[in-house]
């Protein structure tokens, strides 16, 4: 989840902590009304970034912990959620997470990618390579 520093009336939340998600919710009434914004296909979304001066844009990590695909990365929106670009995309086997250093100003966003994709038989986590980066604010 993630409020709008620009604007506390909007939020963020993306889907599928514990449970498959379907994608990111946004609120533009502090939460009275929700609507669908997008990336239906993400299973579990990591992190989300707001930019602090404008709410429309909106960095977004995803990962998958049980099968690779072409869902996993660093998505980003200019428009608040209309449209979605992916940004950054290694393979379909990396999990992924963001953060921005400071949360009210426009400081650079980090993310890191890992290999993570659980072996259910065994109740072990598969992987080891990873690699970190700063994404273009």
């Amino acid at each position: 989840m993630a409020l709008a520093p620009s604007n506390p009336e909007i939020i963020y939340v993306g889907t599928g902590e514990k449970a498959v998600g379907n994608g990111i919710y946004k609120s533009t009434d502090a939460g009275k009304t929700w609507s669908h914004i997008g990336l239906d296909d993400t299973r579990y979304i990591t992190g989300i970034v707001v930019d602090p001066k404008d709410p429309n844009v909106v960095v977004v990590s995803v990962r998958d912990y049980f099968a690779p695909g072409p869902a996993r990365g660093i998505f980003k929106t200019t428009d608040g959620g209309k449209t979605w670009k992916k940004v950054l995309f290694k393979d379909e086997r990396p999990a992924s997470s963001i953060s921005r250093s400071h949360p009210t100003i426009r400081a650079p966003i980090y993310a890191a990618t890992y290999k993570l994709q659980f072996d259910v038989a065994n109740r072990r986590a598969l992987g080891a390579e990873s690699f970190d980066f700063q994404v273009d604010r």
